[in-house]
């Protein structure tokens, strides 16, 4: 069976490779929305393209969210 010490530490990694995957889409997303020129001629794909890594940004954001309010639970049901 596992210590506490030890299921804190698995969180605890989970929620660091869940922010760095969150600063890498971050970053994406924001360097393409500002290469995008709203005045160039554009079929829609560049736009798109944005629009996905946004939405990549969102879940990444939505999992480490999850990722550190599990480990805030755990950790406050521990303390108590």
């Amino acid at each position: 069976m596992e210590t506490d010490q030890k299921r804190i530490e698995k969180m605890i990694k989970k929620w660091e490779k869940a922010r760095a995957v969150l600063k890498k889409s971050s970053k994406n997303y924001q360097e393409a929305f500002a290469r995008y020129h709203w005045t160039a001629a554009d079929d829609g794909a560049k736009w798109k393209r944005v629009i996905a890594l946004r939405d990549k940004e969102t879940a990444a954001f939505e999992k480490a969210d999850a990722a550190w309010e599990a480990l805030t639970k755990f950790v406050r049901k521990r303390l108590r």
